[in-house]
Protein backbone atom coordinates (compact mmCIF):
# COMPACT_ATOMS: atom_id res chain seq x y z
CA UNK A 1 0.00 0.00 0.00
CA UNK A 2 1.35 3.71 -1.03
CA UNK A 3 2.17 5.48 2.32
CA UNK A 4 2.31 9.48 3.36
CA UNK A 5 5.08 10.40 6.24
CA UNK A 6 2.99 13.91 7.98
CA UNK A 7 6.23 15.32 10.01
CA UNK A 8 5.61 17.56 13.01
CA UNK A 9 6.99 19.18 15.96
CA UNK A 10 5.15 16.90 18.08
CA UNK A 11 2.87 14.38 19.03
CA UNK A 12 -0.34 17.36 18.86
CA UNK A 13 -4.34 17.79 18.15
CA UNK A 14 -2.54 19.63 15.02
CA UNK A 15 -0.87 16.62 13.83
CA UNK A 16 -4.08 14.31 14.15
CA UNK A 17 -6.33 16.83 12.97
CA UNK A 18 -3.98 16.50 9.64
CA UNK A 19 -3.96 13.07 9.65
CA UNK A 20 -7.83 12.86 9.86
CA UNK A 21 -7.95 15.88 7.00
CA UNK A 22 -6.04 13.37 4.94
CA UNK A 23 -8.16 10.16 5.29
CA UNK A 24 -11.38 12.90 4.60
CA UNK A 25 -10.22 13.31 0.63
CA UNK A 26 -7.92 10.08 0.17
CA UNK A 27 -10.40 7.57 2.52
CA UNK A 28 -8.48 4.17 2.83
CA UNK A 29 -6.68 4.21 -0.20
CA UNK A 30 -2.94 4.74 1.27
CA UNK A 31 -1.31 4.71 4.48
CA UNK A 32 -0.42 7.51 6.57
CA UNK A 33 2.39 7.48 9.01
CA UNK A 34 2.95 10.30 11.93
CA UNK A 35 6.47 11.40 12.40
CA UNK A 36 7.26 13.53 15.67
CA UNK A 37 10.69 16.04 15.51
CA UNK A 38 10.68 15.78 19.12
CA UNK A 39 10.90 11.56 19.13
CA UNK A 40 12.71 11.02 15.71
CA UNK A 41 16.39 9.53 16.17
CA UNK A 42 19.16 10.82 14.90
CA UNK A 43 19.28 7.35 12.95
CA UNK A 44 16.17 7.43 12.16
CA UNK A 45 15.08 7.05 8.65
CA UNK A 46 12.06 8.01 7.04
CA UNK A 47 10.70 6.06 3.79
CA UNK A 48 7.72 7.44 2.80
CA UNK A 49 7.79 7.82 -0.93
CA UNK A 50 5.94 11.61 0.15
CA UNK A 51 6.27 13.39 3.06
CA UNK A 52 4.21 16.32 4.10
CA UNK A 53 5.74 19.65 6.03
CA UNK A 54 4.15 22.24 8.10
CA UNK A 55 7.53 24.48 7.51
CA UNK A 56 9.90 24.47 5.27
CA UNK A 57 12.69 24.55 7.26
CA UNK A 58 12.02 21.68 9.39
CA UNK A 59 12.19 19.89 6.00
CA UNK A 60 16.10 21.46 5.32
CA UNK A 61 16.63 20.39 9.13
CA UNK A 62 16.45 16.38 8.98
CA UNK A 63 16.91 16.48 4.86
CA UNK A 64 19.22 13.60 5.99
CA UNK A 65 16.92 11.31 7.19
CA UNK A 66 14.67 11.14 4.50
CA UNK A 67 14.71 8.55 1.83
CA UNK A 68 16.38 10.40 -0.79
CA UNK A 69 13.55 9.52 -3.18
CA UNK A 70 10.96 10.97 -1.11
CA UNK A 71 8.87 13.58 -2.22
CA UNK A 72 8.91 16.79 -0.08
CA UNK A 73 5.57 18.63 0.29
CA UNK A 74 5.14 21.51 2.26
CA UNK A 75 1.54 21.74 3.15
CA UNK A 76 -0.47 24.47 2.28
CA UNK A 77 -4.03 25.32 4.92
CA UNK A 78 -6.58 27.45 4.45
CA UNK A 79 -9.67 27.92 6.65
CA UNK A 80 -13.49 26.74 5.99
CA UNK A 81 -15.27 29.38 4.18
CA UNK A 82 -18.42 29.56 6.72
CA UNK A 83 -15.98 30.41 9.70
CA UNK A 84 -13.22 32.79 7.51
CA UNK A 85 -16.51 35.20 7.10
CA UNK A 86 -16.46 35.92 11.09
CA UNK A 87 -13.36 38.35 10.07
CA UNK A 88 -16.00 40.86 8.18
CA UNK A 89 -17.82 41.34 10.85
CA UNK A 90 -14.72 43.43 12.71
CA UNK A 91 -14.96 46.75 11.80
CA UNK A 92 -12.55 47.47 8.96
CA UNK A 93 -8.77 49.05 10.11
CA UNK A 94 -9.18 47.45 13.58
CA UNK A 95 -5.91 46.67 15.61
CA UNK A 96 -6.36 42.38 15.67
CA UNK A 97 -4.19 40.22 17.51
CA UNK A 98 -3.27 37.08 15.85
CA UNK A 99 -2.28 34.05 17.97
CA UNK A 100 -1.08 30.78 16.94
CA UNK A 101 1.06 28.38 18.42
CA UNK A 102 4.40 29.67 17.83
CA UNK A 103 5.51 33.00 16.48
CA UNK A 104 6.30 31.10 12.87
CA UNK A 105 2.56 29.86 12.27
CA UNK A 106 1.24 33.18 13.94
CA UNK A 107 3.07 35.10 10.86
CA UNK A 108 2.09 32.32 8.95
CA UNK A 109 -1.67 32.85 9.23
CA UNK A 110 -1.59 36.50 8.59
CA UNK A 111 0.32 36.00 5.68
CA UNK A 112 -2.65 33.07 4.95
CA UNK A 113 -5.04 35.93 5.76
CA UNK A 114 -3.91 38.68 3.20
CA UNK A 115 -3.39 35.73 0.17
CA UNK A 116 -6.79 35.05 0.48
CA UNK A 117 -7.89 39.07 0.38
CA UNK A 118 -8.19 39.54 3.87
CA UNK A 119 -6.70 43.21 3.96
CA UNK A 120 -9.30 45.49 6.07
CA UNK A 121 -7.65 44.82 9.52
CA UNK A 122 -4.80 45.64 11.44
CA UNK A 123 -3.15 42.17 11.73
CA UNK A 124 -0.75 42.63 14.55
CA UNK A 125 1.27 38.72 15.22
CA UNK A 126 1.00 37.59 19.07
CA UNK A 127 3.95 37.81 20.89
CA UNK A 128 3.98 36.25 24.21
CA UNK A 129 6.19 38.33 26.08
CA UNK A 130 4.14 41.91 25.47
CA UNK A 131 0.98 43.22 26.73
CA UNK A 132 -2.09 44.22 24.16
CA UNK A 133 -3.51 46.51 26.85
CA UNK A 134 -4.86 48.64 23.77
CA UNK A 135 -6.57 45.67 21.91
CA UNK A 136 -9.77 44.23 21.95
CA UNK A 137 -10.02 41.44 19.11
CA UNK A 138 -8.22 38.40 18.62
CA UNK A 139 -8.40 36.01 15.85
CA UNK A 140 -6.80 32.14 16.08
CA UNK A 141 -7.24 29.08 14.41
CA UNK A 142 -8.35 26.84 17.26
CA UNK A 143 -5.57 28.27 19.76
CA UNK A 144 -8.04 30.30 22.07
CA UNK A 145 -6.19 28.95 25.12
CA UNK A 146 -3.42 31.45 24.31
CA UNK A 147 -5.54 34.58 23.52
CA UNK A 148 -4.24 37.29 26.61
CA UNK A 149 -7.52 37.51 28.79
CA UNK A 150 -7.70 40.97 28.61
CA UNK A 151 -8.80 40.81 24.84
CA UNK A 152 -12.96 40.70 25.01
CA UNK A 153 -13.79 39.38 21.39
CA UNK A 154 -12.12 36.22 20.17
CA UNK A 155 -12.51 34.94 16.72
CA UNK A 156 -11.82 30.71 16.28
CA UNK A 157 -11.54 30.02 12.93
CA UNK A 158 -10.61 26.48 14.21
CA UNK A 159 -8.33 24.37 12.59
CA UNK A 160 -6.95 25.10 9.44
CA UNK A 161 -7.50 22.22 6.55
CA UNK A 162 -5.43 21.47 3.92
CA UNK A 163 -6.04 23.44 0.63
CA UNK A 164 -6.74 21.72 -2.16
CA UNK A 165 -3.36 22.22 -3.93
CA UNK A 166 -1.88 20.31 -1.55
CA UNK A 167 -4.03 17.64 -2.44
CA UNK A 168 -3.28 17.84 -5.86
CA UNK A 169 0.22 17.53 -5.46
CA UNK A 170 -0.27 14.23 -2.94
CA UNK A 171 -2.42 13.19 -5.72
CA UNK A 172 -0.07 13.25 -8.37
CA UNK A 173 3.49 12.30 -6.88
CA UNK A 174 1.52 9.05 -6.35
CA UNK A 175 -0.41 8.50 -9.06
CA UNK A 176 -3.60 8.26 -7.01
CA UNK A 177 -6.24 7.66 -10.22
CA UNK A 178 -8.83 6.85 -8.06
CA UNK A 179 -12.62 8.17 -9.15
CA UNK A 180 -13.58 8.10 -5.55
CA UNK A 181 -10.85 10.50 -4.47
CA UNK A 182 -11.65 13.08 -7.51
CA UNK A 183 -15.13 13.14 -6.06
CA UNK A 184 -13.85 13.85 -1.98
CA UNK A 185 -11.91 16.40 -2.74
CA UNK A 186 -14.44 18.08 -4.82
CA UNK A 187 -17.16 18.11 -2.40
CA UNK A 188 -14.17 18.76 0.09
CA UNK A 189 -13.38 22.16 -1.80
CA UNK A 190 -16.91 23.15 -1.37
CA UNK A 191 -16.33 23.58 2.57
CA UNK A 192 -13.04 25.85 2.02
CA UNK A 193 -11.48 28.41 0.75
CA UNK A 194 -8.80 27.99 -1.67
CA UNK A 195 -5.83 29.66 -1.90
CA UNK A 196 -5.43 29.95 -5.56
CA UNK A 197 -8.35 30.97 -7.16
CA UNK A 198 -9.83 28.91 -9.77
CA UNK A 199 -8.23 25.92 -8.96
CA UNK A 200 -11.48 23.99 -7.79
CA UNK A 201 -13.53 25.43 -10.91
CA UNK A 202 -10.98 23.83 -12.66
CA UNK A 203 -10.81 20.81 -11.08
CA UNK A 204 -14.61 20.06 -11.01
CA UNK A 205 -13.87 20.88 -15.40
CA UNK A 206 -11.89 17.92 -15.49
CA UNK A 207 -13.51 15.53 -13.49
CA UNK A 208 -16.80 16.53 -15.65
CA UNK A 209 -14.63 15.89 -18.66
CA UNK A 210 -13.45 12.43 -17.51
CA UNK A 211 -16.90 11.81 -16.65
CA UNK A 212 -18.14 12.64 -19.90
CA UNK A 213 -15.60 10.41 -21.55
CA UNK A 214 -16.23 7.63 -19.17
CA UNK A 215 -19.99 7.66 -20.56
CA UNK A 216 -18.94 7.55 -23.99
CA UNK A 217 -16.20 4.99 -23.53
CA UNK A 218 -18.73 2.29 -21.98
CA UNK A 219 -21.34 3.03 -25.18
CA UNK A 220 -18.96 1.06 -27.04
CA UNK A 221 -20.09 -2.98 -27.16
CA UNK A 222 -16.29 -3.18 -27.76
CA UNK A 223 -13.80 -4.15 -24.58
CA UNK A 224 -11.93 -0.70 -24.16
CA UNK A 225 -8.89 -1.30 -21.85
CA UNK A 226 -5.68 1.25 -21.38
CA UNK A 227 -2.71 0.47 -19.22
CA UNK A 228 0.38 2.46 -18.03
CA UNK A 229 3.89 1.00 -18.68
CA UNK A 230 3.74 -1.24 -15.77
CA UNK A 231 0.66 -2.77 -16.60
CA UNK A 232 -1.55 -1.55 -14.24
CA UNK A 233 -4.47 -0.63 -15.63
CA UNK A 234 -6.33 3.36 -16.03
CA UNK A 235 -9.39 2.91 -17.99
CA UNK A 236 -11.78 0.03 -18.72
CA UNK A 237 -15.37 -0.04 -20.11
CA UNK A 238 -18.05 -1.91 -19.49
CA UNK A 239 -17.68 -4.12 -21.86
CA UNK A 240 -14.40 -5.48 -21.20
CA UNK A 241 -15.45 -5.86 -17.59
CA UNK A 242 -18.45 -7.91 -19.25
CA UNK A 243 -16.02 -10.41 -21.73
CA UNK A 244 -14.02 -11.21 -19.19
CA UNK A 245 -16.64 -11.39 -16.74
CA UNK A 246 -15.19 -9.01 -14.15
CA UNK A 247 -17.21 -7.72 -11.22
CA UNK A 248 -15.28 -6.19 -9.26
CA UNK A 249 -13.10 -3.00 -9.85
CA UNK A 250 -10.08 -3.16 -12.46
CA UNK A 251 -8.49 -0.18 -12.49
CA UNK A 252 -5.54 0.26 -10.43
CA UNK A 253 -5.04 -3.91 -10.93
CA UNK A 254 -1.93 -5.27 -13.22
CA UNK A 255 -3.25 -6.34 -17.32
CA UNK A 256 -1.48 -9.81 -16.40
CA UNK A 257 -4.47 -10.47 -13.39
CA UNK A 258 -6.77 -10.51 -16.53
CA UNK A 259 -4.84 -11.94 -19.83
CA UNK A 260 -3.77 -15.16 -18.86
CA UNK A 261 -3.18 -18.51 -20.66
CA UNK A 262 -3.15 -17.94 -24.45
CA UNK A 263 -3.81 -14.18 -24.11
CA UNK A 264 -0.28 -13.72 -21.69
CA UNK A 265 1.17 -13.87 -25.04
CA UNK A 266 -0.16 -10.62 -26.46
CA UNK A 267 1.64 -8.75 -23.88
CA UNK A 268 5.15 -9.05 -25.09
CA UNK A 269 4.15 -8.22 -28.65
CA UNK A 270 4.29 -4.59 -30.41
CA UNK A 271 1.19 -3.53 -31.95
CA UNK A 272 -1.60 -5.78 -32.94
CA UNK A 273 -4.04 -5.59 -35.25
CA UNK A 274 -7.15 -8.04 -36.02
CA UNK A 275 -5.56 -11.02 -34.13
CA UNK A 276 -7.93 -13.65 -33.05
CA UNK A 277 -7.49 -15.54 -30.14
CA UNK A 278 -9.08 -18.66 -27.83
CA UNK A 279 -10.28 -17.41 -24.45
CA UNK A 280 -12.19 -19.95 -22.27
CA UNK A 281 -13.92 -21.77 -24.72
CA UNK A 282 -14.84 -18.17 -26.97
CA UNK A 283 -13.16 -16.36 -29.96
CA UNK A 284 -11.87 -12.50 -29.01
CA UNK A 285 -10.36 -10.28 -31.76
CA UNK A 286 -8.05 -8.02 -30.38
CA UNK A 287 -6.31 -4.82 -31.37
CA UNK A 288 -3.26 -3.53 -29.51
CA UNK A 289 -1.44 -0.30 -29.89
CA UNK A 290 1.30 1.04 -27.91
CA UNK A 291 0.99 4.68 -27.32
CA UNK A 292 3.57 7.38 -27.44
CA UNK A 293 4.59 11.22 -25.83
CA UNK A 294 7.74 12.79 -27.26
CA UNK A 295 8.93 9.29 -28.71
CA UNK A 296 8.51 8.09 -25.76
CA UNK A 297 6.06 4.79 -24.78
CA UNK A 298 3.79 5.76 -21.95
CA UNK A 299 1.35 3.19 -22.29
CA UNK A 300 -0.71 0.66 -23.92
CA UNK A 301 -4.35 0.43 -25.72
CA UNK A 302 -6.61 -2.46 -25.95
CA UNK A 303 -9.63 -2.90 -28.40
CA UNK A 304 -11.45 -6.20 -28.02
CA UNK A 305 -14.57 -7.65 -29.54
CA UNK A 306 -15.95 -11.27 -28.25
CA UNK A 307 -16.43 -12.71 -31.95
CA UNK A 308 -17.37 -16.16 -30.75
CA UNK A 309 -20.91 -16.02 -33.22
CA UNK A 310 -18.85 -14.96 -36.15
CA UNK A 311 -16.34 -17.65 -36.03
CA UNK A 312 -18.73 -20.03 -35.24
CA UNK A 313 -20.61 -18.83 -38.62
CA UNK A 314 -17.63 -19.19 -40.18
CA UNK A 315 -16.67 -22.78 -38.89
CA UNK A 316 -20.28 -23.86 -40.10
CA UNK A 317 -20.11 -22.31 -43.50
CA UNK A 318 -16.39 -23.94 -44.23
CA UNK A 319 -18.20 -26.96 -43.02
CA UNK A 320 -21.25 -26.92 -45.29
CA UNK A 321 -18.88 -25.97 -47.94
CA UNK A 322 -16.94 -28.74 -47.36
CA UNK A 323 -19.36 -31.09 -47.35
CA UNK A 324 -20.80 -29.42 -50.72
CA UNK A 325 -17.27 -29.71 -52.45
CA UNK A 326 -17.18 -33.24 -51.19
CA UNK A 327 -20.79 -34.07 -52.64
CA UNK A 328 -19.46 -32.29 -56.12
CA UNK A 329 -16.79 -34.74 -56.62
CA UNK A 330 -18.85 -37.47 -56.03
CA UNK A 331 -21.37 -36.55 -58.70
CA UNK A 332 -18.77 -36.06 -61.24
CA UNK A 333 -17.24 -39.11 -60.51
CA UNK A 334 -20.39 -41.05 -61.15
Amino acid sequence: MKSIGVVTDRNSRVARFIKDNLIEVLGNKLQINNYYLNELGKDDIIEDPVVLFMIKERAINIKKQLNCDSKIIIIRRTFLENRLYKLFTIHEGANTLVVNDNRETTLETMSLFYELGINHLNFIPYDENKTYEDINVAVTPGEGIRVPKNIEKIIDLGDRYLDVSTFIEIISALSLEDREISKNLIKYSEKIVTIDGGIRDKYRELLLKCEELDTVIDLSKDGIVSVNNKGIINVCNKSFKEIFDIKEKVEGRNIKDIFKGELNKILSLGDVEDEVFDYKNRYLNINKTNIYDFGEKIGTYFNIQEITYIRQLEQNLSKKLEKKVKLQDILLKT
